[in-house]
């Protein structure tokens, strides 16, 4: 609505005539009937005044209330989903500049365009006149902001998990390990999180109660996975080998039956980081099996539905995943994503292996 339409409803709804308005404001009621035609606007010294007489917020005026935010910054978030769809990075950091621009104190807003300035920078998807520096310092500084005055505690863990990330990368102006191990000990102990304490509140052998048990056993073996696999020191590629194999094994105990949906491109990974370990030490047929079973993954993915899909392995059969709605960081198809990872430098060794070459033409038919 305008504010000309509001002016008119609010006086209406209060019984009052464009005459009466007037005389209490001191003006002729033919400039409140300019007003209420969207002819003219009230003068910047009438808002206070016009707020005082319907008893409203000056913001009522301008048309804006707590729910037409919300439905506003709804809005937005539909909008981000598409862009994340798409992987478009830049679409998503100015949706949320814009957003922030309007709502300046929604922290909802705040924290999204945060997260949009640290996935754009580490991408390598800077803003045009912008440096990566400059792009995680505003990030991080926003970060600050929400932690200063925000009470939402998603919101505020959030914005203490992206500053972590920042003040741990080695690569910027923004590292600092000390301000990085001091947030992180502020943090909540996971069994204090809520995805654990959940296992408790709910009635035991409720339907909430196993989704809350299978959401934190999935969680629990992503993030061992991920550790065995990526963030332990080890001394040879056979140790790391070992790791990886490991880390598949966590995973096939949880999917059983093969049936990925979500976590598909992080199993599809591992196999790939095996490949690569495998090539490193000279076993060339194992690098290639590793290979062709990323490949499969990658098939499966790649034929799955885009509506909503119910994981059917035993420890994760209440869950389901929309492969439609999944958001990304790039723009290129998971295919394309593979067959990058398949010629780079460390496959090298293998181009004298029928069977790589058989495989990196079965991909290039695929993806022309």
């Amino acid at each position: 609505m305008t504010m000309g339409e509001i002016i008119r409803r609010l006086r209406r709804e209060q019984g009052v005539t464009q005459e009466m308005l007037a005389e209490y404001l001191g003006i002729t009621y033919q400039a409140v009937s300019k007003w209420e035609n969207n002819t003219g606007l009230p003068d910047i010294s009438l808002i206070v005044p016009l707020s005082n007489f319907f008893g409203v917020s000056p913001d009522v005026l301008f048309g804006w209330t707590a729910e037409t935010e919300r439905a506003d910054v709804q809005r937005y978030h539909e909008q981000s989903a598409e862009a994340m769809k798409n992987g478009t990075l830049d679409e998503e950091l100015k949706l949320w500049r814009a957003a922030s621009e309007k709502y300046p104190k929604n922290y909802t807003c705040m924290q999204r365009l945060m997260a949009a300035l640290y996935l754009s920078a580490v991408s390598g998807k800077i803003e045009e006149g912008r440096t990566r520096d400059e792009m995680l310092t505003e990030a991080l500084e926003l970060g600050q902001r929400i932690l200063d005055d925000c009470r939402d505690e998603e919101i505020a863990g959030s914005a203490r998990q992206l500053m972590v990330y920042i003040c741990s990368d080695e690569q910027s102006v923004c590292f600092d390990r000390e301000k990085a191990v001091a947030m992180s000990e502020k943090a909540s102990d996971i069994h204090v999180c809520r995805q654990f304490l959940l296992r408790f509140a709910y009635e035991r052998g409720s339907a909430e109660y196993r989704k809350a048990n299978q959401e934190l056993l999935v969680t629990s073996i992503h993030t061992a996975a991920d550790i065995m696999a990526r963030d332990l020191d080890y001394i040879n590629p056979e140790e790391k080998i070992h790791a990886v194999k490991s880390a598949l094994v966590l995973w096939d105990t949880l999917f059983d039956d093969g049936n990925y949906l979500f976590y598909s491109g992080t199993v599809r990974g591992l196999w790939i980081t095996l490949a690569g370990c495998y090539t490193e030490t000279g076993e060339y047929d194992l690098a290639v099996d590793a290979l062709e079973k990323a490949y499969e993954i990658l098939r499966y993915s790649e034929n799955l539905e885009p509506t909503e899909q119910h994981y059917t392995s035993l420890f994760q059969n209440v869950l389901t995943h929309t492969p439609g709605d999944c958001a990304k960081t790039y723009t290129e198809s998971e295919r394309e994503l593979f067959v990058s990872h398949l010629t780079q430098e460390a496959f090298e060794p293998l181009k004298e292996n029928a069977r790589y070459a058989q495989l990196v033409r079965k991909c290039a038919i695929h993806n022309a």
